[in-house]
């Protein structure tokens, strides 16, 4: 029998595309044995329509946080402590598609050795402001090396909060995501190569479209490099 993997979905205002697109990607998956819990952030649009149209499948869950967190942050560390029949656990922003051999190829390499997370490879797609237009494309990613990505992702994050595989009690053991501040991604990776040995692989395939918006995506290399430094 396959083990179970638990998919956290956060959402905010995204029932028009980002979000029926995305939970059709996860129902597509060709891992079956999965188990899909949707938080939704005190959304105003027609958030809870969508997903419980999906929750007619019982791998699906509607669930609307107690108060309006404003972190995607939250709502994932509560899910990690909540569902604890999974050992694994993947994050996933509700504006991301995970494509249908996501979870089978993060699986199989997370059984294939003693890691305690694994990541991908994405394809960043930039979107105007309409959340429709595509204006550009490009691919993010490169292997595990705990140098490279201490100084390199400084200027160039090249892995996600929605591009993680993890154990789920070693995700929780290295402190969850960070609640209060950003680059939760960047913290959690750190904070698991450390207290683990270093035991971090990567499946060097492109998995997961990643939605960007134009006006969002000039953040300046100092912004960028007090943030991280305000991590370490």
């Amino acid at each position: 029998m396959k083990p179970g993997v638990l998919i956290a979905v956060s959402t905010y205002n995204q029932a028009e595309f980002f979000l029926p697109a995305c939970l059709e990607y996860i129902k597509a998956q060709d891992y079956g044995d999965f188990f899909c819990v949707v938080g939704d952030d005190h959304s105003t649009d027609n958030t809870a329509h969508v997903v419980k149209k999906f929750a007619k499948d019982s791998r699906f869950l509607y669930h609307l946080t107690p108060v309006k967190y404003g972190r995607n942050s939250n709502f994932y560390n509560w899910a990690a402590k909540t569902y604890t029949d999974f050992d694994y656990f993947i994050t996933c922003d509700g504006d991301n598609f995970l494509l249908e051999n996501h979870t089978s190829l993060l699986m199989d390499k997370m059984l294939s050795g003693d890691y305690v997370a694994v990541y991908w490879l994405a394809r960043n797609v930039v979107y105007a402001d309409d959340n429709k237009t595509v204006i550009r494309q490009y691919t993010r990613g490169f292997d595990w090396d705990i140098n490279r990505f201490v100084y390199g992702t400084s200027y160039n994050n090249w892995i996600d909060i929605s591009d993680i595989l993890f154990k789920r009690d070693k995700f929780i053991e290295a402190g969850g995501y960070l609640e209060d501040r950003g680059f939760q991604d960047y913290s959690i990776m750190l904070r698991l190569a450390i207290k683990f040995d270093n035991k971090i692989a990567c499946v060097p395939e492109i998995i997961t479209h990643y939605s960007v918006r134009e006006s969002s995506h000039a953040r300046t290399d100092d912004d960028s490099q007090q943030a991280h430094m305000e991590i370490l």
